[in-house]
């Protein structure tokens, strides 16, 4: 069964289980039964606790349940830092800053020796028609993914701008290498599921910081998993569609080139928090949080300078 078909399955009969660990328990339960998490909560403050939903309702509403109860409760493991309130005067609870820090050194070393170089690399010899290209095409992978985000939302008229955007830039766009459709009205509005999940009321949670992906919230945590499932090139490497070897190879790529292409599109602002302030661990949590919550509340952003590339 594909993941929208698991998705929308109807919710069957309450059920869960707890398989515990010395510092981790995985909930498999009632989109969180109270006893459950307790029971899981008991086994530490690392604890990782995934409710899915087997009750309450189906489609739409029980899919909305499942997600908001995992968005609160499930962040990189950490169901006491569901409860954990921010200092007085801090902008985010960071409970786990001593780890957080230890994973930002690992990524600024990371940066320092492959990203930043590679980057500048493909920077230098990608021709400026190339990196456009590859940048719209790129933005155009991440539509299908978007457009199940804005529907979850229940926000139908950016739902039918993503379609439309979808459908243009498809046909008359060379298969989203081009971008006309931001011409015709219908601009990139990027959401995620991080995003749906704060529409139904999942809380932010504390600040983490990922290995390679950098800074994040646990709902933000949980909402990145959900994305990387409604990405379409899944579909290409875990052979739920048969394709050619050339298709496959490109998809593999494409994690690695999406990396590398974001380090390049934002170089600017990334050496700045990294190389140029006091504490780049605290100017990269400032401005992430900053940039989530203007995301999540629906601030405008400027529109993507459009060269012409036929000139």
């Amino acid at each position: 069964m594909s993941i929208t078909g698991v998705l929308i399955a109807k919710c069957t009969n309450t059920s869960w289980l707890c398989a515990h660990s010395r510092r981790y328990c995985v909930c498999l339960g009632a989109c969180m039964h109270p006893a459950v998490a307790a029971n899981c909560a008991k086994v530490g403050e690392r604890a990782l606790a995934h409710a899915l939903c087997h009750s309450g309702g189906e489609g739409l509403a029980g899919m909305k349940r499942f997600f908001a109860t995992l968005g609160m409760c499930a962040g990189l493991g950490m169901v006491a830092g569901c409860a954990t309130q921010p200092a007085e005067g801090a902008l985010i609870a960071d409970p786990y800053v001593e780890t957080n820090r230890s994973i930002h050194s690992f990524n600024k070393g990371v940066d320092r020796a492959i990203l930043k170089p590679v980057s500048e690399a493909y920077d230098y010899v990608t021709p400026a028609t190339v990196k456009l290209l590859l940048g719209n095409g790129l933005d155009h992978l991440r539509l299908p993914g978007m457009f199940v985000n804005r529907v979850l939302q229940g926000d139908a008229e950016s739902a039918g701008v993503v379609l439309g955007r979808f459908g243009v830039n498809t046909l008359a766009g060379a298969a989203g290498l081009l971008d006309p459709a931001t011409e015709f009205g219908l601009p990139l509005e990027p959401t995620d599921f991080g995003v749906t999940l704060a529409s139904w009321g999942a809380n932010e949670g504390p600040y983490v910081e990922a290995p390679f992906f950098g800074p994040s919230t646990a709902r933000h945590a949980v909402g990145r998993i959900v994305n990387f499932a409604l990405d379409p090139s899944i579909l290409l490497t875990t052979g739920v569609v048969e394709v050619g070897t050339a298709l496959t190879i490109a998809s593999n790529a494409r994690t690695p080139v999406d990396f590398v292409n974001t380090r390049h599109e934002n170089a600017d602002i990334i050496n700045d928090v990294l190389y140029a302030s006091d504490d780049s661990y605290v100017t990269a949590r400032t401005g992430y949080i900053q940039n989530r919550r203007r995301l999540i509340a629906g601030g405008e952003t400027d529109a993507k300078a459009l060269p012409d590339i036929f000139d």
